[in-house]
């Protein structure tokens, strides 16, 4: 009888430690298993787009003030007779946009407005009058932001061709340039999105 009730009490035992193991394997596989679940059916986080790649040579600007790196997939044009007016130029290898810097000249009494105002009062101006040079709308209001500590202010531009151009506008202190990416309409175009991240990881990456 003892030997019976110690093997009924061992079994009992085993049968515990069975259900806790199954217990414990539900608990652990269940998330990894919703996560797939929901990857597999297009539910799933988003995964981050791949950082943008900047070419480790160093370039100077055609006025000497700038240094600057050029985006993989880009090809520099600031040495061509072309690019006369501005600092740097550079082109989409497919030609679906183009990336410029310039030197936006501004008076004394520009410039007594943008240390008591900052940059929004200048950027809507400077926006305005593109647009109308344009033939286009301000889509995107100027909105101030900083890049790696300088003030900077950022709108966009779309005329009637489809054709749409972001800038970035920022200060150096003695100096005030505009970052312009146009983005040309068109089956070719890359998204927004991708276009606005190599111009800002360009901007950000210049140095004076």
């Amino acid at each position: 009888m003892q030997r019976r009730g110690a093997r009924a009490s061992h079994r009992t035992m085993l049968t515990r430690q069975r259900s806790n193991v199954l217990v414990l394997l539900r608990s652990s596989l269940l998330p990894f298993l919703l996560a797939l679940l929901l990857s597999s059916s297009g539910c799933g986080t988003v995964s981050p787009p791949a950082s943008v790649v900047l070419h480790a040579p160093v370039f100077t600007s055609r006025d000497g003030i700038l240094h600057y790196r050029l985006p993989a997939g880009w090809f520099d044009v600031t040495a061509d007779s072309q690019a006369t007016g501005k600092a740097v130029w550079l082109i989409r290898n497919d030609y679906a946009a183009t990336l410029t810097v310039r030197e936006m000249y501004v008076d004394s009494a520009a410039r007594e407005e943008l240390h008591r105002q900052g940059l929004t009062s200048i950027a809507r101006m400077t926006a305005r009058l593109e647009a109308g040079s344009k033939a286009g709308v301000v889509v995107h209001q100027p909105e101030s932001l900083k890049m790696n500590g300088t003030p900077a202010c950022v709108y966009d531009i779309a005329d009637g061709a489809g054709d749409t151009m972001r800038t970035i506008l920022f200060d150096t202190g003695d100096r005030l340039y505009a970052v312009a990416l146009l983005l040309n309409a068109g089956t070719g175009a890359p998204t927004a999105e991708e276009a606005y991240g190599v111009q800002k990881s360009f901007a950000e990456a210049l140095r004076w």
